[in-house]
């Protein structure tokens, strides 16, 4: 059960308001002279005591003295008493110490997890650009809910002295829901994360609370489109997750990300109301996937690639030793046993040897088959080189993986080491291929 705290807020105008009826989809509030007697009635229904639910009403001394009392007069006909709460002194704005002032003020009425209702209608024009950074601000340190941004667009039904003369029946004006708009700039922050880190999390975090929650509540039920949308995203949590976990076999074989591209394609072709906002971030996410196919020893360094540009500097420096280990295993009679813990060590340790030649063959302990292998494979220049880069992986993996307390290497070798072995490295195998 979810007992979070809901909080309405409002600013108070100062205009002397005219009466008009609010519609909301199906919903409507008539003959209200504040917008905020109809968003109470609307928004507000399940506010209760008990919850420590609140609306507060924010108020300048000017709309404290102009229409406060009015409006509670009718927040008492709404028997809202118990939960409203102004919030007097607000700031005006008129300068930048004044709006750090309403930012503060507002900022420290939300408490932890509470679930936030923001009507935006009156107020200076600055407010609701401050109010939409502050609710952001908020959703970070306070982890507050964003359920709704509200304007009641009253401007619609023409200039007041022609409404004044309208008969109240005909006065219908629309409020506005601005919350997909501000879930725009969520999507705009899960796209830099993902770009920048490769995480889906913020992504993932917008399609479960965001996007599939608003398709219930307007639709009845999620379109097919956009449970594709929901999978596209699994997919791709489950491809970069398999990066960020070293799963080689699977990073190998490429299944979801492939699946993701398929679905990024029917995606793009539906028609789905949030197109203009999602296709520019779905595009940025199939340019991320586009080089990893199924079934392709490639698909390892292009993880390789990946954690350099997101720097996961300890996967890519496991996962390129492992994956020269597993081309170097295919290029044997043992191509078919590379997931073979046994086959897998004893190579790694007959390429340390081959490549010391002051150690005494008699010491060598191993498999001598494999051993004569990596001898031959060695006359070829390529792949002498590719053992050289293996042992010198081998150091550094060891310094990371024993984080360091024996002779560390720098920080920022660690980074250019992986960055020059994957360089040589993706040289000779792509030629290879």
């Amino acid at each position: 059960m979810n007992n979070n705290r809901k909080v309405f807020l409002s600013f108070l105008g100062t205009n002397d308001y005219v009466e008009c009826n609010y519609y909301f989809g199906n919903q409507k509030v008539e003959n209200v002279k504040f917008v905020q007697e109809a968003m109470l009635k609307i928004f507000c229904k399940e506010f209760k005591k008990d919850n420590n639910d609140k609306i507060y009403i924010l108020l300048t001394k000017e709309a404290e003295d102009r229409n406060w009392p009015k409006l509670e007069e009718k927040i008492s006909e709404l028997k809202k008493n118990d939960i409203v709460e102004p919030v007097k002194d607000i700031p005006v704005g008129s300068n930048e110490n004044e709006i750090w002032q309403i930012f503060s003020k507002v900022f420290n009425l939300f408490k932890d997890g509470d679930e936030v209702f923001f009507d935006i209608t009156h107020g200076f024009r600055l407010l609701p650009l401050l109010g939409i950074t502050l609710l952001n601000y908020a959703r970070f340190l306070k982890n507050i809910k964003i359920k709704g941004i509200y304007y009641g667009a009253f401007e619609t039904l023409g200039p007041i002295s022609l409404v004044r003369q309208r008969d109240i029946k005909d006065r219908n004006a629309p409020i506005f829901d601005l919350t997909p708009y501000y879930d725009i700039m969520e999507w705009g922050i899960g796209a830099r994360e993902f770009v920048s880190s490769g995480s889906t999390r913020k992504i993932k975090e917008i399609v479960n609370q965001h996007i599939i929650p608003l398709q219930k509540t307007f639709c009845g039920k999620i379109d097919d489109n956009y449970k594709k949308i929901k999978h596209l995203i699994d997919w791709i949590d489950i491809g970069t997750n398999e990066i960020l976990y070293c799963r080689g076999l699977q990073i190998i074989k490429g299944e979801n990300f492939n699946k993701a591209k398929k679905l990024l394609n029917e995606i793009k072709r539906a028609d789905l109301n949030l197109s203009y906002a999602l296709i520019p971030l779905l595009e940025k996410i199939e340019e991320k996937i586009t080089e990893f196919n199924s079934d392709d020893i490639l698909n390892g360094f292009r993880a390789v690639k990946w954690c350099i540009e997101h720097n996961l500097i300890q996967q890519g420096i496991t996962i390129l030793q492992e994956m020269l280990i597993t081309y170097l295993i295919e290029k044997t009679k043992y191509k078919d046993k590379i997931n073979n813990k046994k086959i897998r060590e004893e190579l790694s340790a007959a390429i340390y040897f081959v490549m010391n030649p002051n150690i005494n063959e008699k010491e060598y302990k191993g498999d001598n088959d494999i051993l004569e292998i990596l001898k031959k494979m060695k006359e070829n220049n390529d792949i002498k080189e590719l053992f050289n880069i293996f042992n010198r992986l081998r150091n550094i993996r060891n310094d990371i993986n024993h984080c360091g307390f024996i002779q560390p290497i720098k920080i920022e070798k660690l980074k250019k080491e992986l960055e020059n072995s994957f360089n040589e490295v993706y040289k000779v195998v792509l030629n290879d291929k």
